[in-house]
């Protein structure tokens, strides 16, 4: 109820046009993946009950524009982030956050991921 509440209110008062979130994977940890589902499903509904706009990226995608490999590691992505941004955050799962909204405004580029036509 915590995530869905601070979710909704932030939908509320920044009014997003989209959000944008990473799909399902599956995880070697079966308490870990069942966590995330829950978490997940409950910013999908926060997102529909607010009307706004869900886009869906494979990690694999996210990687891939954000580093050139699909295959990078999190500590990878965050660094490349802080190369291309300056200051990222400190937390693996905030900078991952972070990629997924960059992979997103790429993609929604008229020119395509990577600035490519």
């Amino acid at each position: 109820m915590v995530i869905f509440e601070a979710l909704e209110r932030l939908l509320a008062s920044h009014r997003p046009d989209a959000v944008a979130i990473e799909e399902v994977f599956t995880a070697k940890n079966a308490r870990s993946a069942l966590v995330l589902g829950h978490a997940r499903g409950v910013a999908l509904l926060a997102a529909a009950r607010t009307g706004v706009a869900v886009h869906e990226y494979p990690a694999r995608r996210v990687k891939q524009t954000i580093t050139g490999s699909g295959a990078a590691e999190k500590d990878q992505v965050r660094r490349v982030l802080q190369l291309q941004l300056g200051e990222v955050p400190a937390e693996l799962d905030a900078s991952d956050a972070l990629a997924v909204a960059l992979c997103h405004l790429r993609f929604l580029s008229p020119r395509g991921p990577g600035g490519k036509p």
